[in-house]
């Protein structure tokens, strides 16, 4: 027994002692967080409902103060009950130990309400205004109401260029509609002691009823510095795959403002190979060569600034995309005309959108008919098709697939297509890009979408709009990250295996970051291995890839 008990003794001094309690003490994020369904929320006036909290670290203590931004809208008890009281906007906060996941809420009442870009009507909005071009400005809002009472015009005091658009319905509640309202600043001539100056406005938004809603902003003139590109924006470049062009930058600082920049051109997928960024100046530029079969590209070309002393605290990043069509004869007998010069008599019969829809719709139409025939095979115990393969997903389980190779922001699949792979026994294998993206969708699920749905988007894009925003959220002074959009924010109905080709190296956290929430969400922790990361979701949209953490 002595014996026995000096082993244990021996082997208990060779475990690390307090591990659990020294992760706990060590870790400094949020130990709760607002879970993604109560991000947004929509109550009617007496309405309640109860936030529940997701705790992220089991076993440690916490303390949360409930908080409500504007207790007129609503009250919060210190259970998370929240009770709403009057029509507005509110945001409702669990404050902990200097974190504060928040829920907003809007409230309506059986009248229509209206809200702008978040914004309770008479709530006052702060931008910024680079007065760094004399050209015009253009911003978007985004306009939302709640009731059965229309929109039927937008307008401001200041600016005679305004318009709006409707952009999307809730097909649940036909009296919940979204619009865009495109607001221009008009030109006008500014000094360096205008910087920071404040423009006042309004929009006035006008239902149906005579009932009127004013969103009060104010503008901030700033010393932003932008980026221009030859062939200009929006025009496309058109080429043969083997074929290459130059894209010519140039930094716009008429103030000469700027004090330095660092240029860099990246491309969305392998299929475009980069030349060395020449610079010169406030100039700089890249050749561009295509190569592989049909496709529409992107390149980004960007730059990380800093403004001279005097205006140190601006400091930024501007980017600006511009669009490839690579055209491959195989698809192609006659190689189309490129993009008509200004006041040319011909048209171009198709859009660059239009031409990758329809090249993205022949080849899923195609991968259909495999799976059909596949399926049809199975049922009647006959060999399968040649054009099928056998995959492994992220679960190790090794499935029967199809190959389809998509391209684009507009690829996606199409509803019909994911009730094949449900009702089938045959999956179907997106390869994305040439494989810069690679999505495996399993057959065999329930499939029972939401009313007004089309499609599912699988649309890949390296390094998004909203890249810099999602990687300021990693934590790590030595983590390396990679930002990505897959498809659009829509939850698929069933688990897909994705790969995404990668320089990172080891353990990668992979996050959703919710663009209209701003809020990142892990969602598997994988292992990259030899260029490539592959993980299980459900979830699609804005990706973070990081060997920190957020």
């Amino acid at each position: 027994m002595k014996k026995f008990l000096a082993v244990l003794l021996a082997v208990l001094m060779m475990v690390p002692m307090g591990t659990v309690a020294m992760a706990a003490d060590t870790y400094t994020g949020p130990i709760v967080t607002v879970p993604d369904e109560f991000g947004y929320l929509t109550m009617g006036v007496g309405e309640t409902l109860t936030i529940e909290l997701e705790v992220l670290i089991p076993d440690k203590e916490y303390h949360v103060e409930w908080r409500s931004s504007n207790e007129e809208v609503a009250t919060v008890d210190q259970n998370g009950k929240v009770t709403a009281h009057a029509p507005g906007r509110v945001t409702i906060t669990a404050l902990h130990d200097g974190y504060a996941p928040s829920s907003e809420i809007t409230v309506y009442d059986d009248e229509t309400y209206v809200f702008l870009s978040r914004k309770n009507p008479g709530e006052i909005s702060r931008y910024a205004w680079s007065i760094n071009s004399d050209d015009s400005c253009w911003s978007n809002f985004t306009l939302q109401k709640l009731g059965p009472d229309e929109v039927v015009d937008v307008t401001s005091k200041n600016s005679n260029n305004i318009f709006f658009k409707d952009v999307r319905g809730n097909t649940n509640d036909p009296t919940e509609k979204k619009y865009y309202v495109y607001y221009q600043l008009t030109p006008a001539e500014y000094e360096l002691d205008d910087l920071d100056k404040e423009i006042e406005d309004s929009i006035i938004v006008t239902m149906k009823s005579g009932r009127t809603y004013e969103f009060p902003f104010v503008w901030v003139l700033t010393a932003y510095p932008y980026l221009s590109a030859t062939p200009a924006f929006p025009e496309e470049i058109v080429l043969s795959p083997g074929e290459t062009t130059t894209i010519h930058y140039e930094v716009i600082d008429k103030q000469e403002w700027l004090e330095s920049y660092e240029p860099n051109v990246t491309r969305l997928d392998d299929d475009v190979t980069l030349g060395e960024i020449v610079k010169d100046g406030n100039k700089f530029s890249v050749s561009v060569t295509c190569m592989g079969e049909y496709f529409i590209t992107y390149i980004r070309g960007s730059a990380d600034y800093q403004l001279k002393s005097k205006y140190q605290r601006y400091s930024g990043y501007f980017f600006l995309d511009k669009e490839i069509k690579v055209v491959d004869p195989y698809f192609s007998e006659e190689k189309p005309s490129k993009p008509t010069k200004p006041g040319s008599t011909d048209k171009v019969t198709e859009s660059p959108q239009e031409a990758e829809r329809t090249a993205n719709k022949a080849a899923e139409d195609a991968a259909v008919d495999v799976i059909r025939e596949a399926n049809a095979a199975l049922a009647a115990g006959k060999e399968l098709p040649a054009k099928t393969q056998s995959v492994t997903t992220a679960a190790g389980t090794t499935i029967t697939a199809v190959p389809v190779k998509l391209s684009g922001l507009e690829a996606s699949i199409y509803l019909d297509t994911m009730d094949l792979l449900a009702t089938g026994k045959v999956g179907l294998k997106a390869s994305i890009n040439s494989g810069a993206a690679e999505v495996i969708l399993p057959a065999s699920f329930k499939h029972d979408p939401e009313p007004g749905r089309f499609g599912y988007p699988l649309g890949f894009q390296k390094d998004p709009r909203d890249a810099s925003l999602m990687t300021q959220l990693v934590k790590g002074d030595t983590a390396k990250t990679e930002t990505y959009k897959l498809g659009g924010n829509v939850v698929l109905p069933t688990t897909a295996t994705v790969t995404i080709k990668t320089k990172l190296d080891g353990k990668v956290n992979v996050y959703y970051w919710n663009d209209e929430t701003r809020k990142a969400t892990l969602i598997a922790s994988p292992t990259a291995a030899d260029g490539r990361v592959t993980f299980a979701t459900k979830q699609l949209g804005h990706l973070i890839l990081t060997t920190g953490t957020i």
